[in-house]
């Protein structure tokens, strides 16, 4: 009964207010299109004009934000210079602008006019743009130039290459006296004999001096000149006697890896069976390369060739021992006009070592003493200084081409070899 009453109730709402909902609408639709039939032209133009303006307006004011965003600003809000380095500033979004630069302490730093900066002397300044009567500025510290190294001790033979901490500085160098060390236009001080002098690098008004003290060489010496340090480890090890000792292009043969060269001139294999311990294993080699027998052989008149060979492949086992899987290369002896009595020796040593190489993981021959022959078989002179016994520069550049290059390439090969192996490792945890 309820539910009767209450459905005949709704039926009488709809039947009265819907009528009147639908009429309202349509009165408001005849309003809208008599205002428009009679609207005059002109107003009708107007109303469209401010719609058109209000929705233009609404655009100009996002691009102005936009243009707002570009604020003038430093390029660098601070700089740190070397003494006699230049650094272009720049203020940024001001083109067309007038700017004036300027410095807080021009004993510190200067700046030109169109804001190049240069750093005169140590402390800290600062720069100055000012535009559109407001300033923009850059802190500037300014370190002193200054060697690499203030004093250096090498034993005789061996190199250092001196920089300045401003790699756009181009220095002329001098020795204070050449008989002891000599230096070339690269900063690379060559040491000749023991003594002191000093090394000088002048760049424009600034002269920097660095004192060079070259000791005479020994064992003790070698381990002073090339401390066993962390910084030292993984270079390439050179040892052995003069031949090795005198290659004083080593350096630049193996770049860019880094070698210590312990060879001591007048040494024979038997005193290398302890030395290693102190002039090679210390510096944990990448790559171990020996010149060593010559002196032991000499004329034919010491050592025999298979005792030679019994010596030198002992000395190899023993490294080998100390460290694992690392390339040992061992240079065959070279027959020279000065030691003609010991050349069947000399043969015969370096056969049975070639040998014992081969068969060996980790160790490698490399016989030079083809290439330094004449076509009649014989020691071609042009290879050996005067005294026909230890290489001239003709002779070291085949060194390097048939030592130097292959170590080089085995270290190379190896350590991408263990940094694949390294990434693989991280990859799987």
């Amino acid at each position: 009964m309820t539910g009767s009453i209450l459905s005949k109730r709704i039926k009488q709402i709809y039947q009265v207010y819907v009528p009147a909902f639908m009429f309202c609408l349509f009165l408001a639709g005849a309003m809208f299109t008599v205002k428009t039939a009679f609207l005059p032209e002109k107003a009708l133009a107007a109303e469209q004009s401010a719609a058109i303006k209000e929705e233009s307006s609404s655009g100009s004011s996002a691009s102005g934000t936009a243009a707002s965003s570009k604020k003038i600003r430093m390029s660098a809000k601070k700089l740190t210079l070397v003494q006699l380095q230049q650094k272009k500033l720049k203020l940024v979004n001001s083109k067309g602008k007038k700017v004036k630069w300027r410095s807080s302490d021009k004993k510190v730093a200067t700046v030109s006019a169109k804001g190049l900066v240069l750093a005169v002397g140590e402390g800290s300044c600062t720069i100055t743009a000012r535009c559109n009567k407001k300033n923009y500025t850059c802190r500037i510290k300014v370190k002193p130039l200054a060697l690499s190294a203030s004093e250096v001790t090498l034993v005789r033979g061996r190199q250092k290459v001196l920089s300045l901490n401003n790699d756009k500085a181009k220095p002329v160098w001098e020795s204070s006296d050449t008989r002891v060390a000599t230096v070339n236009e690269s900063g690379c001080v060559q040491a000749l004999s023991p003594g002191e002098c000093s090394v000088t690098a002048s760049w424009k008004e600034l002269v920097l001096i660095c004192q060079v003290k070259v000791l005479p060489i020994s064992v003790e010496n070698l381990a002073t000149s090339y401390p066993a340090t962390a910084a030292s480890q993984g270079r390439i090890v050179l040892a052995g006697s003069s031949s090795m000792d005198f290659w004083n292009s080593a350096p630049q043969a193996f770049a860019p890896f880094e070698v210590i060269n312990t060879a001591i001139a007048g040494t024979r294999v038997v005193q290398w069976l302890d030395w290693y311990k102190e002039l090679i294993v210390p510096y944990k080699p990448s790559a171990v390369v020996l010149y060593v027998g010559s002196n032991d052989i000499a004329n034919g008149t010491s050592t025999t060739g298979k005792d030679n060979a019994a010596n030198t492949i002992l000395l190899l086992k023993r490294i080998k021992a100390t460290l694992k899987n690392i390339p040992i290369y061992y240079i065959g002896v070279c027959p020279c006009w000065s030691r003609q009595g010991g050349w069947e020796e000399i043969r015969i040593s370096n056969q049975l070592v070639q040998t014992f190489c081969n068969n060996t993981a980790d160790l490698y021959y490399i016989g030079i003493g083809s290439a330094f022959m004449s076509a009649d078989g014989t020691p071609n002179r042009a290879n050996y200084l005067s005294d026909q016994l230890h290489p001239s520069a003709r002779g070291y550049a085949i060194w390097k081409k048939m030592v130097a290059r292959p170590v080089k390439k085995e270290v190379r090969a190896r350590a991408k070899a263990a940094a694949k192996a390294s990434t693989k490792k991280s990859s799987s945890k």
